[in-house]
């Protein structure tokens, strides 16, 4: 073995073992003071907007509980991390916060990501909150992933009934991204779109990279479908955009997300006459008023998404509730506490069911 090589097998465990010895005992100082809480969403990248609103409302949430004395004296402070709304770096961050920085719970904003993160954290046994998104196959991860967001078919189902009951529309087509949480909510209208008597005249599944839809507009022209339901996450301006250069004339009906300002700049004569399910803020309630004073207060600003901003404060103060009244700040206390969560929130009355479950109406 050559010397240097020997040299190098020797002193390298050294400083591993030092560099471990330090991190741990830095991280454990840190842990005495604070109570982590992890937040997984997508503050880059496709619908950065919601994601900074979702976070915005999070921050709110954590200087309410800290100027009100913290969680018995501790100050609660947030682990953040950027998942871009792509699966990789959610699984990445969902195990740095696991393995890292040792959060007892964490939550994370979407089904798209919760699907991922989900199945992690239910395996490592600490209690994760779905904020943006709730129900349906976010029940199946397991006791330790919970949802306090928008009820998940909630948007296909109102969709799917407004389009039949008051339209009385019979041929509708549908376009949808090829992930997680646009598949579910395009299976789901078609589903009771049909049970209620309709027909998918046509139905165009598109990757997430997809820029160009000029064949999908033109095959949804010749199906002469009555209207579109469109619950995609991704090319959401080219395809609105392309709509209108094509002066496609069918109504689009689209989920809350797919439609901001973006697109109603670029492409108003596409979106006009559609029609968009959304859950929104009642901003009569008691609870919704007081939220957006104490947002103005701190940001000087009205919320370019009210309803996305409560989701988040909401979903924080589920995870606060817990904490509150938790026998300790162990994972598997969390947990329990998570399961008799009760209380209301900004959008709505938030009690967690045994599935785990508090669904915000859309």
């Amino acid at each position: 073995m050559h010397p240097k090589s020997e040299t190098k097998m020797t002193t390298v465990p050294r400083i591993v073992f030092l560099a471990v010895a330090v991190f741990l005992s830095f991280r454990s100082a840190v842990a005495e003071d604070d109570v982590r809480v992890g937040i997984m969403t997508h503050l880059t990248g496709d619908f950065a907007a919601w994601g900074q609103a979702y976070l915005e409302g999070i921050t709110l949430g954590q200087g309410i509980i800290n100027s009100s004395g913290g969680i018995r004296g501790r100050t609660v402070a947030l682990e953040i991390e950027d998942t871009r709304f792509d699966s990789v770096l959610t699984a990445t961050a969902s195990k740095k916060l696991l393995n890292i920085n040792r959060v007892p719970v964490a939550m994370v904003s979407t089904f798209t990501e919760v699907m991922v993160a989900g199945p992690i954290f239910e395996k490592a046994r600490v209690p994760l909150v779905a904020f943006g998104d709730s129900g349906g196959k976010i029940e199946t991860l397991g006791k330790f992933v919970f949802s306090t967001g928008t009820s998940v078919d909630g948007y296909a189902l109102a969709a799917s009934k407004f389009l039949t009951d008051r339209k009385k529309l019979k041929n509708v087509a549908v376009v949808a991204t090829n992930n997680a949480w646009s598949q579910s909510t395009a299976d789901s209208f078609q589903r009771d779109f049909e049970l209620r008597g309709g027909t998918i005249v046509y139905r165009a599944d598109q990757n997430p990279s997809d820029t160009d839809f000029r064949t999908i507009l033109e095959k949804i022209r010749i199906s002469k479908a009555d209207a579109v339901f469109v619950p995609i996450t991704a090319g959401v301006v080219p395809f609105f955009e392309q709509a209108r250069r094509m002066n496609v004339g069918t109504p689009l009906s689209a989920t809350g997300g797919a439609l901001d300002n973006d697109v109603i700049a670029v492409a108003p004569n596409a979106v006009e006459g559609g029609y968009v399910t959304n859950a929104f803020l009642e901003s009569h309630r008691a609870r919704a008023a007081e939220f957006l004073a104490k947002y103005r207060q701190k940001y000087s600003k009205d919320p370019m998404y009210p309803s996305v901003s409560a989701r988040g404060i909401d979903g924080f103060m589920a995870i606060a509730n817990a904490l509150l009244n938790t026998k300790s700040l162990t994972s598997a206390d969390i947990q329990e506490a998570l399961f008799k969560v009760d209380f209301e929130g900004v959008g709505f009355r938030l009690k967690i069911n045994k599935q785990g479950t508090a669904s915000l109406p859309v």
